[in-house]
């Protein structure tokens, strides 16, 4: 069990997936949902990679309007957690990223990308997909949490800010 970190759901306990499946850490979610707190009241986001749900919950708890969790694996787990806080906003997407992607049908204010650290090629290729699909407003933050080097970002996209937690880092990026 994880617990959400602030908002309308703080304190609230969240199921964590059995699987391979690791949870971005507390801290990590709590500087990234402060760091967008004046962009999440009313924002439509979408959390790819989800996991748990955690990170998109903890923005639905800080104000997001709604919220897509795409998650081929672990979907189940997000639907009980979103049920478990009677939590209406949220949109199971249970594809890989891809097909999750292609199923998003408006325009998104934040984007949280966190693939297995392993699949570096998945930053890009959700990048071009939301953009190809033109899901992704001017103004729109994006967050990528990776280990390691830093994945390749497609031209178009620039980062603009950097974070490490240990040996988890987070980078925000924008269109250009």
């Amino acid at each position: 069990m994880i617990k959400v970190i602030g908002g309308l759901y703080r304190s609230r306990n969240l199921e964590v997936p059995d699987s391979l499946t690791v949870p971005t850490k507390s801290r990590v979610r709590e500087a990234i949902a402060s760091s967008l707190l004046s962009s999440l009241e009313n924002a439509v986001i979408a959390d790819i990679f989800a996991g748990s749900g955690a990170m998109g919950i903890e923005f639905l708890s800080r104000g997001a309007k709604k919220a897509y969790f795409i998650e081929k694996d672990t979907h189940g787990v997000i639907k009980r957690n979103l049920v478990s806080l009677k939590e209406t906003r949220g949109v199971v997407l249970p594809f890989d990223y891809r097909e999750g992607i292609a199923r998003i049908e408006e325009p998104l204010d934040v984007v949280f990308l966190d693939p297995p650290y392993a699949m570096k090629e998945a930053y890009g290729e959700a990048l071009r997909l939301l953009e190809g699909k033109g899901l992704l407003k001017d103004d729109a933050n994006i967050l990528i949490e990776f280990e390691g080097g830093t994945p390749s970002i497609p031209e178009g996209f620039e980062i603009f800010k950097e974070k490490k937690y240990g040996y988890t880092r987070v980078s925000y990026i924008r269109k250009v």
